[in-house]
């Protein structure tokens, strides 16, 4: 199976270049560029590499528009997201793809030791309940998806947390996931304030999906 990474950046200049590296000798490499104040082709000779390309927004979309667009201009059977800032190791990446080759699943978490942020471990809960999946994780920027469902996937809301569970849930797919190894980081561990409207996206979400399905198409 042919595999498209996918790396949504922002402002990584100094953290890209060595994932560039390692990756693109094994993989179809995509990198959304959200309109960072440096671009990205200003410090990476692109094509010194093989199989890279290289998206870039006009202005900010984010995270989300960023890796639905790149989604659209991958050619590999499996799409595989990772952050620009050097968290997740490339060296995981067979670990996460091996339950979609086996055919086992159709996406695969990269499972944290630790969700940071409560927020988000909130959400999860309230995931879980509505779909009644076990996932321990499904916030993670590290993930492995069949193509043919990432490019169903809508992408909506403020971000993943829990609302891509409950959309891979609706589309019936099979969902697993594997630990990864992640460095030390020192990022926020207060409540990320855009959790609070995307427990609405999930409410709405639900709403329509499972309670009025189509019948208030407004919602």
């Amino acid at each position: 199976m042919k595999i498209s990474i996918i790396m949504p950046v922002y402002n990584e200049e100094g953290r890209l270049e060595p994932l560039v590296e390692k990756l693109t000798k094994y993989y179809e490499v995509i990198i959304i560029d959200d309109a960072s104040d440096i671009l990205v082709e200003s410090y990476i000779d692109i094509k010194s590499y093989k199989n890279v390309k290289v998206l870039t927004n006009k202005i900010n979309l984010g995270y989300l528009k960023s890796i639905k667009y790149a989604i659209s201009k991958a050619q590999g059977d499996i799409i595989v997201t990772l952050d620009g800032d050097g968290e997740h190791r490339p060296e995981d990446i067979e670990k996460l793809i091996k339950p979609i080759e086996n055919g086992d699943c159709d996406i695969v978490f990269g499972r944290r030791e630790h969700i940071a942020r409560v927020s988000e471990r909130i959400l999860l809960k309230i995931a879980k309940y509505l779909t009644k999946e076990s996932i321990k994780d499904a916030g993670t920027g590290f993930r492995a998806i069949r193509v043919n469902y990432a490019k169903k996937i809508q992408f909506d809301g403020m971000c993943t947390c829990g609302l891509l569970l409950m959309e891979c849930h609706e589309n019936q797919m099979r969902i697993c996931e594997v630990e990864v190894d992640l460095p030390l980081t020192d990022k926020s561990r207060r409540i990320a304030w855009e959790h609070i409207l995307q427990f609405f996206f999930i409410l709405k979400y639900f709403l329509k999906n499972r309670i009025f399905r189509f019948k208030y198409w407004w919602i």
